[in-house]
Order: structure tokens, then C-alpha cells, then sequence
């Protein structure tokens, strides 16, 4: 996969580190109370990648990959962050929320 025409793999090589770190910092946080999970959004239409989407192709190509027909929103991605930091998630630990539209499951 390429991403503004350049690899992606430094990404997901560094994607895979922070989900493993998450893990094992679950595994060592446990006994002292501490959880770890990630968020792991798809693209989400902010400031930063809208000069990517206006690539000729890519923004067809990106939905297309998606269960849910739209790109991600920052609203998506933000409500996910208050259930992982409330009582409510208490026993979530070493997880890892994908938010992006089904795109990883596709």
C-alpha cells in the first residue's frame, strides 16, 4: 500500500510496536491498576490530509474500502477516548478500537 505515493510501511511497522507496547504495558499495569488500549482510526477528514484526498482517485479508492460508505470525522474517533477513561470500561485492557468504518475488516 502507498500513501501520497510513498511506502506505508514505516507506518505500519510503527502501528504493530504501539499495539504490542499497549499489550505489554497491560501486562505489566495489571497489578497496579493500570489499563493501556489504543484507538486506531482509519483516515478521518481533518486539516492535515485533505491535500492527500484531493489526489485524483484516492478519496474513491478510500471509501471503497469502507463498510460504512464516508470517511471517518473527528466526532468518530473523540467519543471513543471517555468510555476508555470512565469506570465504565473498567475491565478493558490490551484492546484495541478500531474505528474505521470497517475498513480493517474488509
Amino acid at each position: 500500500m502507498t500513501l501520497n505515493g510513498s511506502s506505508a510501511l514505516a507506518h505500519y511497522a510503527g502501528k504493530g510496536d504501539v499495539l504490542a507496547m499497549t499489550r505489554q504495558l497491560a501486562v505489566e499495569g495489571g497489578r497496579h491498576g493500570i489499563r493501556a488500549n489504543t484507538i486506531s482510526p482509519a483516515l478521518v477528514v481533518t486539516g492535515a490530509p485533505r491535500p492527500v484526498l484531493a489526489q485524483p482517485g484516492l478519496l474513491d479508492n478510500v471509501i471503497a474500502k469502507s463498510m460504512i460508505k464516508r470517511l471517518g470525522r473527528p466526532d468518530d474517533i473523540a467519543s471513543c477516548a471517555p468510555y476508555l477513561a470512565s469506570d465504565k470500561s473498567s475491565w478493558v485492557t490490551a484492546a484495541d478500537f478500531c474505528i474505521d468504518g470497517g475498513a480493517t475488516h474488509f
